[in-house]
């Protein structure tokens, strides 16, 4: 292959990740961001490095916990990143009370897809992020739609993030046994101790 072919191809290549990369559901606020610039802070740099391993070793599902502001969120979408523009893997990003919304609306008359359509579709990526879980459910149905996405993802063997603003403790109570139980067998709680990012530099 010539210099000009191997540019050619790796200009395809770029060029494919990045139009992956806005299908994820990632916000461009946070594709904005340089991984390189937050890569500086060396507790941040390391703890994703962590979790990619994690997610190597089939970890189930991981938990990114911790006060606001400390870059639980880009953590994730850096892993993202990772898998679609490095690993040709897929990724997607939602909201955790987006599944919710997702499954009423396919309950919906006019609706073009099924519930069980929906969370098929959810359940393909290789990786899955659910931001905000601290905010998840107004009912037990959804709680039960999540422990059941995750248990389709478990049995795929497709790793799951949970991103919360909060501690540990107060995530085991949100999430349940059944969730929590999965999330022990290889994966686990990732807890971000650092102070925020937002309204200062990042200190190395």
């Amino acid at each position: 292959m010539s210099a000009s072919e191997a540019a050619l191809r790796e200009g395809d290549r770029i060029r494919t990740a990045a139009a992956k990369l806005k299908c994820s559901g990632v916000e461009d606020r946070h594709l904005s961001k340089s991984p390189e610039v937050l890569r500086q802070h060396k507790e941040w740099s390391a703890m994703v490095d962590r979790a990619w391993k994690l997610l190597e070793a089939s970890a189930p599902i991981l938990a990114f916990l911790g006060d606001r502001g400390n870059g639980k969120t880009q953590a994730a979408v850096t892993l993202i990143r990772r898998a679609i523009t490095y690993e040709q893997k897929t990724a997607k990003y939602l909201r955790c009370r987006q599944v919710g919304a997702l499954v009423r609306a396919s309950y919906r008359p006019d609706s073009e897809v099924s519930e069980v359509e929906v969370m098929s579709d959810l359940a393909r990526s290789w990786l899955l992020v659910l931001d905000e879980c601290q905010e998840r459910f107004t009912t037990d149905h959804e709680l039960q739609t999540l422990t059941m996405l995750l248990d389709l993802r478990y049995g795929a063997c497709r790793p799951t993030i949970l991103i919360a603003n909060c501690s540990e403790a107060d995530f085991v109570a949100l999430m349940g046994p059944a969730i929590i139980d999965r999330m022990r067998e290889g994966g686990g709680a990732l807890t971000f101790t650092w102070a925020s990012f937002r309204g200062g530099r990042i200190s190395t």
